[in-house]
């Protein structure tokens, strides 16, 4: 006597799988993704934990703090309706903070899927060539999967101080 429900074996999974263009992607593309960077990026998006980490990426090392999609949404409104006229500055404001909301996770149950994206204030790359020039960090965003590697903390600046870890709630 055979079970119809019986779980197929391992290999005739990974057929089934490489098969099927979405589960593809989410199944097997998300293996070279660091699930521990993941629950981070999650952690702070659903806690509003800021968090000074240091990520190394094909373009370079890139310092800043963490910071969750709402907040970065909301900065890039800010930043970007400020070279607009008043009225149609509010209204860009509005629509990039209704943005970030709308990536929160929902509360109905159900696991979101895994965050793809990580959001930085304050940000500063680091190039072989050298610092990018800015006067001040930078928003910044990008993928989880082009991060090779990450630390908590923020690099030093050129003035030679202290690398400094910043947990804020």
């Amino acid at each position: 006597m055979t079970q119809d429900n019986a779980k197929p074996s391992w290999h005739q999974q990974v057929a089934d799988d490489l098969v099927d263009p979405v589960m593809k992607d989410l199944t097997w593309h998300g293996r070279t993704i660091d699930w521990f960077l993941q629950d981070l990026v999650q952690l702070t998006n659903e806690t509003e934990l800021q968090v000074g980490v240091t990520l190394s990426t094909p373009a370079g090392v890139i310092s800043g703090i963490l910071i969750s999609v709402e907040q970065y949404f909301r900065l890039f409104g800010e930043s970007f309706a400020s070279s607009w006229p008043v009225a149609d500055a509010d209204r860009l404001r509005a629509h990039y903070a209704e943005l970030g909301k709308s990536r929160l996770p929902k509360t109905d149950g159900e696991n979101p899927p895994p965050v793809q994206y990580l959001h930085l204030k304050d940000a500063k790359l680091s190039t072989p060539s050298g610092q990018m020039p800015a006067s001040e960090g930078l928003l910044w965003r990008g993928t989880i999967a082009s991060i090779s590697g990450f630390s908590l903390g923020l690099l030093a600046d050129d003035l030679g101080d202290d690398i400094q870890l910043t947990l804020q709630p």
